[in-house]
This record gives structure tokens, C-alpha cells and sequence, in this order.
């Protein structure tokens, strides 16, 4: 049905299928079908044609925006109505300036939330899984805060899996105009297996995924985990509505940045002393690596 493209991104690896065997060739993308191979490894460019790449996969189909479209809500700082036509949602006198926010909870979190930003450390060590943090609102809303005194913020789209995330952001600050995807967010709440692992999810998972993949990609700057492949997936659909010619700006809470793999350490200082090409970045935002270890840590 419509929804099944997006639930095969949840889908885990066969248990037969011997990860241990796969090998860097086949995780390779055919040049043919891959844009960036077309410039060099270490130019720009490769940001934005990863972004025009996923932007040409998820265009959104009718059903889509016909889910999309009823489910929309905004609260606008000034209390007035907010223009409900257009994809995203305008609020009156708004300047224009929008922050993506993504907010994991739900199955990512393996601990205690967190009341500050990072910590910036691998998610695996020798071979063993460590654990994934999370963090509360009041860490998203101070990179918030400072991407509005920087850039002008005044409207934030709302991504999350967790629906106390929306009460809370809408109702305590009124400095913002807030727009947000409406969906039965519940059925996410701990303590439960990983999405991955779960059957008795409704259609609603991967429809309000990739809901909020095209309302996020029409943001400005990026508050969000890039220890996760959502967030990785909306910024990089950000880079393609880029309006500055630049990649827009970022606060990843979890401190991860755009070129770091889940089996390394993450600290700025690392990041620039691996001196890795663009194209090997991107590549480095997730790793086969975690799969195999997460899968048999779950067995």
C-alpha cells in the first residue's frame, strides 16, 4: 500500500544474512544512480547534490500531502490565525527565518534523559554497544534561543515521536510561532523494543515520517541528534531548499556532527584531525558497524 516504502526503512537485516560478509563494495551506490560521484570528493557540491539526491527519492506523492495537509497545526506568537494553504504553514507578520527541531525520544532513548548538550562519545566501543542518550526540551529550546539571536529565528517546525514534546514547546514559550505534524504519537512511548522490532504499529509511523521529512526541508537551521538518520535525512533534504547558497546552520544536541561515524569520537578536535573529503562524510553518517552490533546486542 502507500505505506510501505517507508516501513522498509525500519525493517531489520535478515537473521540468515551473514553480516559479517558484507563487504564495502556492497554498500557502494552505483555511479550511475549517484550524482555526487560526479564532483570531486572534497567540493561543496556533494552536500547539495546529497540533498537534491533525497529530495529526487521522497518527492511527496498525493496521498502524502493528502495526509500531510489536514493534519498541519500552528500557534502563532501573536495569537493570530495562521495562513493553513501553504506547505508550511505562515504565520502573520513572521520574517520568514525557520528552525527545523528534531526530537528522538521514544526507542532511542538508554538512560536517564539529559539536561545538557553531548555527550559527544562513540556509540560503540570495541565492539560493544554503548548507550544512547536523550535529552530533554529545555536542551533543544537554549540551541534554539541562540540560533534566534544569531539568525532571527521566529518560526520553529516541530519533528518528535514523543507528543509531551509538543505540550510542552507550544504552551511555555510564546516567542516563537510553532508548526507541527498532528498524529497519534502514543503508540512510540518506552518502555517498548526499537521501531524496528515492533508489530503492532499503524500506518500512521511511516506516513507521519515522511510528513515530516517535507515540512522540516523547508527550514532555515537545524536543531536536532545527528547520531540519528532521520535527523541526518532532514537536514540533508534541508540543503536542497537552501535559500543562502550555504549549508544551513546546525546544533546537533547530541554532538555528533556531519562527520562523524557512530564508531567514533566526536569531538570537534577529532572531526578536523581525520581530514576526510565531503563525499566521505556523508558516507560516514551511519556504519554497518552499528547495525551488526545493535542487532546482537537485541538477540
Amino acid at each position: 500500500g502507500r505505506s510501505a516504502g517507508w516501513f522498509c526503512l525500519w525493517r531489520p537485516f535478515p537473521a540468515a544474512r551473514d553480516e559479517a560478509a558484507v563487504t564495502s563494495a556492497e554498500v557502494q551506490p552505483p555511479a550511475a544512480l549517484w550524482p555526487p560521484l560526479a564532483v570531486p570528493h572534497d567540493n561543496p557540491l556533494q552536500y547539495l547534490l546529497m540533498g537534491a539526491t533525497i529530495r529526487a527519492l521522497t518527492l511527496p506523492t498525493d496521498a502524502l500531502l493528502d495526509y500531510l495537509r489536514p493534519r498541519l497545526r500552528a500557534k502563532c506568537a501573536d495569537g493570530r490565525r495562521a495562513d493553513m494553504s501553504t506547505v508550511p504553514p505562515r504565520c502573520p507578520g513572521a520574517r520568514g527565518v525557520a528552525a527545523a527541531v528534531q526530537v528522538r525520544h521514544g526507542d532511542s532513548c538508554e538512560g536517564a534523559q539529559q539536561d545538557v548538550k553531548g555527550p559527544r562519545n562513540m556509540m560503540i566501543r570495541d565492539g560493544k554497544r554503548l548507550f544512547r542518550y536523550c535529552y530533554r526540551w529545555r536542551v533543544y529550546l537554549a540551541e534554539l534561543e541562540a540560533m534566534r539571536e544569531t539568525y532571527g529565528v521566529d518560526t520553529v517546525m516541530i519533528a518528535t515521536d514523543d507528543p509531551a514534546i509538543i505540550a510542552e514547546a507550544t504552551a511555555a514559550d510564546a516567542r516563537f510561532n510553532w508548526i507541527w505534524v498532528d498524529w497519534p504519537r502514543d503508540q512510540l512511548a518506552r518502555p517498548k523494543p526499537w521501531v524496528e522490532f515492533r508489530q503492532n504499529l499503524d500506518e500512521h509511523v511511516p506516513l507521519s515520517l515522511a510528513a515530516e521529512l517535507e515540512l522540516l526541508a523547508y527550514a532555515d537551521v537545524f536543531v536536532g541528534s545527528f547520531g540519528s538518520q532521520v535527523g541526518r535525512s532532514i537536514y540533508y533534504r534541508m540543503c536542497a531548499h537552501a535559500r543562502t547558497g550555504t549549508l544551513p546552520p546546525f546544533a546537533s544536541v547530541d554532538g555528533y556532527g556531519l562527520c562523524c561515524d557512530f564508531r567514533e569520537d566526536c569531538t570537534e578536535q577529532d572531526i578536523l584531525q581525520r581530514r576526510r573529503p565531503m563525499r566521505t562524510c556523508i558516507e560516514k553518517g551511519g556504519s554497518e558497524t552499528f547495525l551488526r552490533v545493535s542487532r546482537a546486542s537485541a538477540l
